[in-house]
């Protein structure tokens, strides 16, 4: 996966051209990369959503319960 950062977007059409050259799949969190420079698919998720997911884990922790406890839960 290629991640969001300065390098990566930087270089995004050179990564992409040696993954194709070696068929490799990929995915980005940025949708720019697949349209420009041919990444398979692109996957983010809403920062907001991430940010009430960590609270409520958060608060149900503070109230005492343990955190093997609190299930594990993908994304919607």
């Amino acid at each position: 996966m290629l991640r969001n950062d300065q390098a990566v977007a930087e270089h995004r059409v050179e990564i992409m051209d040696a993954a194709m050259r070696y068929g490799l799949p990929t995915m980005t969190e940025q949708a720019d990369i697949v349209r420009e420079a041919g990444a398979l698919a692109s996957y983010f998720c809403k920062l907001a959503e991430i940010d009430r997911r960590v609270a409520y884990y958060i608060d149900r922790i503070l109230r005492g319960t343990k955190p093997a406890d609190l299930p594990a839960e993908q994304p919607t």
